[in-house]
């Protein structure tokens, strides 16, 4: 039993104590963090650099480290899941027009216009008008040409809820001299009845720059007199939005009967779309773009379409982004399934371009500040331990969570441990192995003395 005993002392002394605590040295960079002193959670969206130098797809060799280089709690998530789209409101200058008493059309506005440099109208003095009876009008004239975003909604006040229900039309101008239709029928109601209210004040617009409208009612209806006309601007995702990287002309080859263009980002990035960009203006290709992992994957196409680039009258008309399913993968190719811009005689190749939405990284700020954003670590490259806790997105989850959550904004980039701690460390050895066959090699000697003894004792008896 003592042989048992001493050698297991020689044993443990030289096993390694067990794998302490990460330290900022265990990262290669990071980011310092500014942040406002009275918050407990801060929100902040992964800067591009972490994707390019982190070693894990999922960004599991990712921290946040405090002054006393502690680690403390985070989680990520993807921007869309709470994503608060905003619009720009503006207010629009309008000018009532009057009925021609003569003819009953509208004035027309190309007499005694006043305008601004800028395009902006000042006043209107419809003169060929004798009067301009409020009560009669039947269209009104609205400047857009002030505003500074594209507006993509309407919306109508009328004075004392003078507004029961009106049929009406826009028709949209440049010049104020040549007008085209732009929405031929759209219905103004502010109804209520039997203690239900039916409204409907905004006017949708069509995606596209405008300057004057012209808001006419249809089949004779006079419009009632307006108090205030809002525009809206189209939704911007002010926290959700696409980024693009390029991966350069790939090296064409064939897989098969067909050809292929090959890619390699060399970094794992969310990809969630694909676009191409031709060398060659009046290109077209219909193609698939796939992706893998790694050499040892087989390849999976995320997206098939008809991708192009034609130049017509000084404007490129490029084909909508190719969308698919989010992924990770490193490696990309292209395969040629009809070729309509001669790439197997070509000089170059088209560059393949990646969409990618960047995720925001929630923490608690426990401890003291300064904090770290610190990442890429060969350390953790096989490590299947998960820091992130859900508890946070429980936290934020409720009505107050704009009270609770603070933004974080990256600043000086540092060098932590180094591009050494990127590479992955050697294996660890095997001490479990090896004190388990200490431990048997020690019984089986315990076990030989034992006999050897219990032999002697019976020798002695003979």
């Amino acid at each position: 039993m003592r042989f048992l005993i001493v050698a297991l002392l020689l044993v443990f002394p030289v096993c390694p104590a067990l794998a302490g605590g990460l330290t900022a040295q265990d990262f290669a960079y990071g980011f310092l963090l500014d942040i406002q002193e009275d918050g407990a959670i801060y929100s902040l969206v992964v800067p591009d650099e972490v994707y390019r130098i982190a070693r894990r797809a999922d960004l599991a060799d990712v921290r946040v480290l405090n002054a006393s280089d502690e680690v403390v709690p985070h989680v990520l998530r993807e921007l869309g899941e709470n994503e608060t789209d905003l619009r720009i409101q503006d207010n629009v200058p309008y000018f009532p027009l009057a009925e021609n008493r003569q003819g009953g059309n509208e004035v027309d506005l190309a007499v005694n216009v006043s305008r601004r440099a800028d395009g902006m109208i000042i006043s209107i003095d419809p003169d060929n008008v004798a009067a301009t009876d409020r009560s009669a009008r039947r269209s009104y004239l609205l400047d857009l040409s002030g505003l500074k975003t594209e507006t993509g909604k309407l919306e109508f006040t009328w004075k004392n809820g003078d507004l029961p229900f009106n049929t009406v039309g826009l028709q949209e101008s440049d010049d104020l001299v040549h007008w085209q239709p732009l929405v031929d029928r759209a219905t103004l109601a502010d109804l209520e009845y039997g203690g239900h209210r039916v409204e409907q004040k905004g006017i949708v617009l069509p995606a596209k720059p405008l300057r004057y409208l012209k808001m006419i009612g249809q089949e004779g209806q006079r419009l009632p007199n307006l108090q205030k006309v809002t525009a809206f601007s189209e939704k911007l995702a002010v926290r959700k939005q696409r980024r693009w990287l390029s991966l350069g002309d790939g090296r064409i080859g064939h897989a098969g009967a067909r050809s292929v263009i090959a890619y390699n980002s060399e970094f794992h990035l969310p990809a969630d779309g694909a676009r191409l960009r031709f060398p060659e203006a009046n290109s077209m290709i219909r193609a698939s773009v796939q992706s893998r992992p790694d050499e040892q994957s087989p390849w999976i196409s995320r997206c098939s379409a008809v991708f192009y680039a034609l130049r017509m009258g000084g404007a490129e008309i490029n084909n909508d982004v190719c969308s698919f399913m989010r992924t990770n993968d490193s490696q990309w190719r292209l395969e040629i399934i009809e070729d309509g811009a001669g790439l197997e005689k070509a000089d170059r190749t088209p560059s393949l371009e990646l969409g990618w939405t960047a995720a925001e990284l929630l923490f608690v700020a426990r401890g003291p500040a300064p904090f770290t954003l610190a990442f890429g670590s060969g350390r953790l490259e096989s490590d299947t331990e998960q820091p992130a806790t859900d508890m946070i997105l429980q936290a934020v989850s409720g009505k107050e969570s704009e009270q609770i959550v603070r933004p974080a904004v990256p600043g000086r980039k540092i060098e932590l441990g180094g591009k050494d701690v990127l590479r992955s460390p050697p294996p660890p050895l095997p001490w479990k192995q090896w004190l388990l066959w200490a431990i048997l090699c020690a019984g089986v000697g315990l076990l030989a003395c034992m006999v050897r003894h219990l032999i002697r004792e019976m020798g002695k008896s003979d």
